[in-house]
């Protein structure tokens, strides 16, 4: 098997709805970025698996939903509403060609600020496809208003998904409906199904060395894995340090073989990368993700690292961070 063959660079089509009410979806779309960009901002073409209305640039937007447009079923009596065509205003904050698009997305018309949430769109090439992110932050997280965000989410990039690979769109409510009781059965009574590791380092040294010591495969075993960090033998590693490449780091630890594999998701040097992070036959890299962002400081740099993963994970939140603090200290000794 090659290195290629042995993790899934596609996400989940889940989105990873946090304790804070933060809702985020990834996807990875046919490219190339020009086309999917032209999907997010352009009305009529956005109109297609979401809303028209003018996002070119910044400041207060009216938008329009036509659900029945979508894919031509009628709205069910629960969202009648729906049936016609219904306007809001937004306010457009950023518009970064063809990169990232955020607005406002208000409770109701008259919602203030305070009760007002926010959706960031971002696009990154990954090779030949795009990967689209979509966060929504919301200040009330409760439980019914992020279950529709979640499943109405999910569906509309369904739609634009589909559209994208020029397939004709699922009926938009009949797959909502599915989409909805499908998080109600997985949820549960929780009401987050993902949860965030965070750790903060400072480093006495450039962001450029830091960052280039995660993709080396000779410091790799200096912080990451090795003897120089736990009780095993690395066996061998092997990366493609691209957008869409393929990691593999194999090592002999108390009689058995692991192999740590995942797929780089961004690699903006020196200070963006993100990758999958799972253990082959064990655990699906595309569960658990890992950031990690670098700001430059007057000594040096301060690297914020961030590991999501599965609620289902949740006991061992303690056990991952305190690894990563530890992987940390080592690297400030392979890097100072």
């Amino acid at each position: 098997m090659n290195l290629s063959e042995k993790t899934d660079p596609t996400p989940p089509c889940e989105g990873k709805l946090f304790e804070d009410g933060t809702l985020i979806f990834e996807r990875l779309l046919p490219g190339p970025l020009t086309r999917v960009w032209s999907y997010v901002a352009d009305s009529d073409k956005r109109a297609r698996w979401i809303m028209a209305g003018d996002m070119s640039c910044t400041g207060r937007q009216t938008m329009t939903f036509n659900h029945t447009a979508l894919s031509g079923e009628i709205a069910p009596e629960r969202f009648a509403m729906m049936r016609e065509p219904v306007h809001f205003d937004v306010e457009v904050l950023e518009v970064s060609p063809p990169h990232r698009l955020v607005f406002t997305w208000p409770a109701h018309d008259d919602a203030p600020p305070e009760k007002t949430g926010i959706v960031t769109i971002e696009l990154k090439a990954i090779g030949d496809r795009v990967l689209l992110r979509l966060s929504h932050r919301h200040p009330d997280a409760v439980r019914h208003l992020m279950l529709n965000h979640t499943g109405g989410w999910h569906t509309h990039l369904d739609t634009l998904e589909s559209v994208l690979s020029g397939l004709r769109p699922r009926p938009f409510w009949s797959h909502f409906a599915h989409v909805e009781a499908a998080y109600q059965r997985a949820l549960g009574k929780r009401d987050h199904n993902a949860i965030a590791v965070n750790v903060e380092k400072a480093f006495a040294a450039p962001a450029a060395r830091v960052f280039a010591a995660w993709l080396d495969p000779a410091l790799i075993q200096r912080f990451l894995m090795g003897p120089q960090v736990r009780e095993e033998q690395v066996l061998n590693i092997d990366l493609d340090p691209v957008p869409g490449g393929a990691f593999s780091f194999k090592v002999a630890r108390a009689g058995a073989l692991i192999d740590h594999v995942g797929h780089y998701y961004e690699i903006e040097a020196p200070y963006l990368m993100s990758f999958s992070w799972g253990i082959a036959g064990e655990s699906d890299p595309r569960d658990s993700r890992v950031t990690l962002r670098l700001t430059d400081t007057p000594h040096g740099c301060h690297l914020s690292l961030t590991h999501t993963m599965s609620v289902e994970w949740a006991d061992y939140a303690g056990r991952t961070r305190d690894g990563w603090a530890f992987m940390l200290e080592k690297l400030v000794a392979v890097v100072t």
